[in-house]
């Protein structure tokens, strides 16, 4: 038997409750109810989902149908499933620990301490020690400074706070359920006081990428996205200068954020401060300390900051196994974007083994950094190990060497060029589309594939309305899906939402604007009748239900597509061009009253409307365009009631439901109706 650690979900719009981590079988489990009933405190699951989290596996999910004793908490697992890593039948049971409200753990029978582990490991060793002087810093945590006037951690919701503990006689923060934190303080003058960076140290367990907010009074819908090094410390500084929305003169909060809840992660966080950028470097201004890499599972072999151009290097091999004697053959720098995702350069690297000398090039240089650099290697300890790296024409104020035109075929300082992949191809059908008052009284997709895919069941035979595809890009990392719509001819564009429609089941949109995508939800793509022409199914309506949900974007807080506005999603290195073609396939287009509500009354709004698709594949990719004209029909009042049902599946279960099931449910507000 072994034991786990469970991490409560704290989103309560989805049908998730509990995670637990399995990692020497690179494996999650969820803890789901799939029941019909609401869910409440003390809702028991009923279903095990094991997903695998080996990097680029290709295993379904093993889906478990539970049950869990109420008096003694014992349970039992079993799937039809065939696996050769996990039993058909699971047993165990679920563990209080100190808790007196929800388990804390959950012990597994089939499971040993030799397959599995019970617990996660943290950072053994504090983040350096910062060396700008005290006079230099306005400090929010950090054991070398002086913390600033009227810092606090709020709670604002988060289902676990960071909490103080020390390492290596250090305090750091660390955030053992981790899904955002946010840092208050005393209004910042950072224009006064000549700060021009923000300093983090970040320890991430599986290098979770984390977008950091500077906010004041109104502003906090920008960020930097950081990603971390797997397993070790990881020093940023970033250039306040990338936020152009603040009020720099009235800094009053800090904020660390995922951006994927209801997923949690192990983090930490050391060394929060803002600092003049004169400061942000010492010692030989183009010498770096490496940071060993501790994921064997991946190709980076070391990593170091360039502080001054809040620049992060990975020196990686690629092209097989990698040893004790590996050589990294790649050096790959990137720089964080206004946008929140970062620019990269990959460079060839060649080293000297004999003197640790090396060069680097590449065709792609990124602004301020050379297109050729040369250095060294060395250790400060004298071993074969080097700890530290040398960059003989890279300055950390980026002008390159000499007269600033760098070496080689380098431009050296400012100047750079940055080489763009190869835009998507995105096509829109241009045939007519007509959106009824009632018959689409609650909108209609923009655009509908129905073409045989992963998440279509009864393909439609005519093309697909919209199609994307990408011949150099395997996801969209850093790219997003742009929408928007303007008055072709006639009416109004007030109340007018955009939005990703979800009846389909492919697709979800939580309450903070996470965009996932499950890969084993189905649609009909064409109507489905019976022999005597009766509607069973119509294109569109959901077949089945996803049992695994992938976030694959996030909602700008600022294009959010109320109102006549454009919706823009960020796209994550999950959405593969497919995955995005289905994202594009499901943006609906949907009239609403003043209230927010559907409405009957189109009169205002009928009329041509334009509507532009634009798609960029990466931070820095061509954004490509594509339009087509809907029409909005507006219909006589004629007094006649209508009537719409919702076409979502509706489940009625033998043991949940017994008594029988309200076919249509409403819950909204009314005469009737509380909470």
């Amino acid at each position: 038997m072994a034991q786990f650690s469970l991490v409560k979900d704290t989103n309560s719009s989805d049908n998730l409750l509990a995670t637990f981590d399995i990692p020497s079988l690179s494996a999650r489990a969820e803890l789901r109810y799939l029941g019909a009933s609401t869910i409440g405190a003390s809702t028991l699951p009923d279903t095990l989902v094991i997903v695998s989290t080996a990097p680029g596996s290709t295993s379904p999910a093993i889906t478990y149908a539970l049950t869990v004793s109420q008096t003694d908490r014992s349970f039992t697992a079993k799937t039809t499933a065939t696996s050769t890593t996990f039993p058909a039948v699971l047993s165990g049971s679920f563990d209080m620990g100190t808790s007196t409200t929800i388990p804390e753990f959950v012990n597994v029978t089939q499971f040993t301490s030799a397959t599995t582990t019970t617990t996660t490991t943290g950072p053994t060793n504090a983040p350096p020690t910062p060396t700008v002087a005290a006079s230099d810093v306005v400090s929010l945590y950090s054991d070398t400074y002086t913390t600033t006037a009227g810092f606090i951690l709020p709670n604002w919701g988060q289902g676990k706070m960071v909490a103080d503990t020390v390492i290596a006689s250090n305090h750091v923060l660390k955030g053992d359920a981790f899904t955002y934190q946010g840092f208050e303080f005393g209004a910042v003058n950072a224009t006064t006081k000549g700060l021009n960076k923000l300093h983090v140290d970040i320890w991430s367990k599986d290098a979770t990428p984390v977008k950091i907010f500077v906010i004041s009074a109104g502003q906090d819908s920008e960020f930097v996205e950081v990603t971390p090094i797997a397993g070790a410390w990881k020093s940023v500084y970033i250039d306040l200068s990338v936020f152009t929305k603040i009020d720099k003169t009235q800094i009053i909060q800090v904020k660390m954020d995922t951006g994927i809840q209801p997923v949690t992660k192990e983090m930490y966080f050391d060394n929060i401060y803002f600092a003049k950028a004169s400061a942000t470097t010492t010692g030989t201004t183009n010498t770096y300390a490496l940071v060993a890499d501790t994921n064997q599972s991946d190709t980076v072999m070391a990593s170091f900051d360039i502080t001054g151009l809040n620049a992060h290097a990975e020196l990686r091999f690629e092209g097989g196994t990698i040893t004790s004697t590996t050589v990294p053959n790649k050096l790959v720098i990137s720089i964080p974007s206004a946008t929140g995702a970062a620019q990269s350069a990959t460079y060839d690297l060649t080293i000297n083994t004999a003197d640790g000398s090396f060069t680097a090039k590449t065709s792609a240089a990124l602004a301020g950094i050379p297109a050729s650099l040369t250095g060294n290697f060395s250790s400060s300890t004298g071993t074969q190990t080097p700890d530290k790296v040398t960059i003989a024409n890279l300055t950390s104020t980026g002008t390159g060497t000499g007269t600033g035109t760098g070496t080689g075929t380098g431009t050296g300082s400012g100047t750079g060029s940055q080489t763009l992949t190869t835009p998507p191809v995105l096509s829109l059908s241009q045939d007519p589309r007509t959106f009824d008052e009632d018959l689409n009284n609650t909108g209609r997709r923009i655009a509908f594939n129905g073409q045989e895919s992963t998440n279509v069941v009864s393909p439609s035979t005519g093309a697909n309305q919209i199609t994307v595809t990408d011949s150099d890009s395997a996801n969209f990392n850093g790219g997003y899906l742009k929408v928007s719509v303007a008055a072709a001819q006639g009416g109004s564009l007030d109340g007018l939402r955009l939005g990703v429609r979800g009846s389909s089941g492919v697709f979800s949109t939580s309450a903070n604007g996470v965009v996932s995508y499950s890969p084993d939800a189905t649609y009909y793509g064409s109507d489905v009748k019976d022999a005597t022409g009766k509607l069973l199914h119509a294109a569109g309506d959901p077949a089945q239900s996803g049992t695994i949900w992938v976030p694959v974007g996030q909602v700008d807080s600022t294009l959010s597509g109320t109102n006549g506005g454009a919706l823009k999603i960020s796209l994550t290195s999950a959405a593969t061009p497919a995955i995005v073609q289905m994202l594009a396939s499901h943006v609906v287009l949907v009239p609403l009253d003043s209230a927010g509500k559907f409405t009957q009354n189109w009169e205002a709004i009928a009329g041509n409307k334009t509507v532009t698709y634009e798609i960029s594949d990466s931070a820095v990719g061509t954004p490509v365009t594509a339009s087509r004209v809907v029409t909005l029909v507006a219909q006589a009042e004629t007094g006649v009631p209508t009537i719409r049902l919702d076409s979502s599946i509706r489940s009625i279960d033998e043991d949940a439901n017994n008594t029988g099931r309200l076919v249509a449910f409403n819950g909204e507000a009314g005469p009737n109706v509380v909470m």
